[in-house]
């Protein structure tokens, strides 16, 4: 698959789990929110991605995050996952 690349966009993926993926009309209010989110890297603007990621946890919205090259930073993955923030599996 190509992939022509550009920004990662951390923050309005972020926003888009918590206001149209869940938190929604159609949400059912006795499951379990879960997000897996897939990064290539780092986000292109850091500074914005502890608000969004605060704001899905603050709505239950579980997070789990999968890294995709080597060049993602250990230290993102564990600020958008969920606790326990484990870091594991090195398949490169």
């Amino acid at each position: 698959m190509y992939q022509k690349g550009g920004t990662t966009d951390t923050t309005g993926g972020l926003n888009i789990v918590n206001t149209q993926v869940f938190n929604t009309p159609a949400d059912r209010p006795n499951a379990t929110n879960v997000a897996i989110i897939i990064t290539d890297g780092k986000p292109t603007d850091p500074s914005t991605v502890q608000a969004a990621i605060d704001a899905v946890h603050a709505s239950k919205i579980v997070t789990l995050v999968v890294g995709v090259t080597n060049l993602i930073d250990e230290g993102t993955l564990k600020q958008l996952s969920s606790p326990p923030q484990q870091v594991c599996c090195d398949f490169l």
